[in-house]
C-alpha cells in the first residue's frame, strides 16, 4: 500500500550538479502548471514590487489580450516596496538644495515634477483609506540649530517647486516642539503624507490579479536568456518580451547596469502613551527619517554613517547604524522616556549618480525599469506605466 510520504517523494527528483556542489531539490511541475507558464506569447515581468505590479497592470490595461505573468523570488516582494517607511514625499529643502549643486535647475525641476505627479497618480489608483493615507504634512528638522537653510534658500526652493507643480509656498518655517535636542524651527511641507506600503502593494496586487495578471511567488529568476528565463526549481519559462523590475537587485541579473544597491535599516517602537509627534520627518538631507504609526514611532536610515558597508544587496542589521539611530531616538526625539523597540528590519533600494530611474530597452526583447533612488512610492507607478508603454511600442 502506498503511503503519503511515498506519494510526496514521487513529486521530486534529486539532481547532482556537475560542479559536485550540494545536491538541490527540483520540483517537477505538473502538466497543468506547465501549461500556465509555457506560453511563448506571454509578457514576463520580473519583480512584484511597486514597479513590477504597475508595469503588469499597465500592460493589461493597454491591451487586455496580453498574457502577463510576474515572477517574484520571495514570498513577498523582496526589496523595498513593503519595507520602506511609507513616506509620500517628493524632496526636502536641503535635499533639493543638494541636488542643485550637481544638476542644472531644469533637471531638478523635472525630478520634483515627476515625483509629485507620481504621487498624484498613485493616489488616483489606490483609494486613500485602503492604503491608510494621512495628510499630516512633513517636517525637515535640524539637530542643535545646525544647517538650517536661510529664508532666501527656502524661497528659492519654493520658486523651483512652483515651476515644477504650479503650487506656491509649499515650504515654510514653522515651530514644532520635540522632547529635546531639535530646534523649534522646522521647515514644513503641507503636501506630504504617510501611508502603509504593505497595504499599497496588497491593493496593487489585487488590481493586477483582477485584470488577469498571474503572479508567481517563490520564483527566483537565475538568468535571462534570449527567449526564456531560468527559474529555480521551475526550469525554463519562455516569453515574447520581458521587463526586469528588480531595482536594488538589478545587478544580480545584469552585472553591468549602473544601479548601486543601498540598504536602509529601520526600527519601530512599541506603543508610546501620549505620543504627540504626528507626520513625516526628515533629518540630514533625508538620510534619516521618522514618523508616527498611530502611537508608535518609526525611525530609519543612517546609511550615510557608513556608505561602504550599506552599499549591499544583503539584508541585515548592523551595530553601527542601530547605535546611531538609537542615539537620535533617545537623545533627541523622545529623551527621558522609557521606550521599547518592537522590531527591526532592512530594505534594499537601488540608487545611482542620477536621480532619474533607468527605463530602457536592453536587448531585442528585454526591458528594464529600475533605480528608484529611494523614491519608489513617489515614482514607482509612473515608472511602471512608462516601461509598459516602451514595451508595447512598435
Amino acid at each position: 500500500m502506498t503511503n503519503i510520504s511515498d506519494i510526496t517523494l514521487q513529486k521530486y527528483r534529486i539532481l547532482s550538479e556537475e560542479s559536485n556542489q550540494d545536491k538541490v531539490l527540483l520540483m517537477e511541475l505538473s502538466y497543468w502548471e506547465k501549461s500556465e507558464i509555457r506560453d511563448e506569447t506571454q509578457l514576463v515581468v520580473v519583480g512584484a514590487g511597486i514597479v513590477g505590479l504597475s508595469t503588469a497592470l499597465a500592460l493589461k490595461r493597454m491591451n487586455h489580450n496580453n498574457v502577463v505573468i510576474i515572477l517574484e523570488k520571495g514570498a513577498l516582494p523582496t526589496g523595498a516596496s513593503t519595507k520602506n517607511a511609507g513616506f509620500a514625499c517628493f524632496g526636502s529643502v536641503t535635499e533639493i538644495l543638494s541636488d542643485l549643486k550637481y544638476n542644472p535647475w531644469d533637471e531638478v525641476v523635472k525630478i520634483v515634477r515627476k515625483r509629485y505627479n507620481g504621487l498624484e497618480k498613485l493616489k488616483s489608483l489606490i483609494p486613500l483609506d485602503v492604503m491608510d493615507y494621512n495628510s499630516f504634512g512633513g517636517y525637515e528638522v535640524f539637530l542643535d540649530n545646525r544647517g538650517i537653510p536661510s529664508i532666501q534658500q527656502i524661497e528659492l526652493i519654493n520658486q523651483l517647486v512652483y515651476e515644477a507643480i504650479g503650487i506656491d509656498q509649499v515650504y515654510s518655517l514653522k515651530d514644532y516642539t520635540f522632547g529635546g535636542g531639535f530646534a523649534n524651527k522646522c521647515i514644513y511641507n503641507y503636501l506630504e503624507g504617510q501611508l502603509n506600503p504593505a497595504k499599497m502593494i496588497k491593493e496593487l496586487s489585487r488590481q493586477a490579479m483582477i485584470s488577469g495578471v498571474q503572479i508567481y511567488y517563490n520564483a527566483n529568476v537565475k538568468s535571462i536568456e534570449e527567449k526564456h528565463v531560468v527559474v529555480d526549481q521551475w526550469g525554463s519559462i519562455p516569453y515574447r518580451k520581458l521587463a526586469l523590475c528588480t531595482n536594488g537587485f538589478a545587478r544580480d541579473l545584469l552585472p553591468d547596469i549602473e544601479v548601486t544597491p543601498a540598504r536602509n535599516q529601520v526600527m519601530v517602537t512599541k506603543p508610546i502613551p501620549n505620543l504627540q509627534l504626528k507626520g513625516t520627518f526628515h533629518l540630514d538631507e533625508g538620510y534619516v527619517y521618522f514618523r508616527n504609526i498611530g502611537n508608535r514611532l518609526l525611525l530609519g536610515g543612517g546609511r550615510n554613517q557608513d556608505f561602504r558597508e550599506e552599499e549591499t544587496s544583503k539584508f541585515g542589521i548592523t551595530d553601527k547604524i542601530t547605535h546611531y539611530l538609537k542615539s537620535i531616538l533617545f537623545d533627541f526625539i523622545i529623551p527621558n522616556q522609557t521606550v521599547e523597540i518592537d522590531s527591526w528590519w532592512s530594505g534594499i533600494m537601488g540608487v545611482g549618480k542620477s536621480k532619474n530611474p533607468i527605463i530602457q530597452k536592453i536587448g531585442s526583447k528585454q526591458y528594464v525599469g529600475v533605480k528608484l533612488g529611494g523614491m519608489g512610492v513617489a515614482i514607482g507607478v509612473q515608472t511602471g506605466e512608462d516601461l509598459a508603454q516602451l514595451i508595447l511600442e512598435k
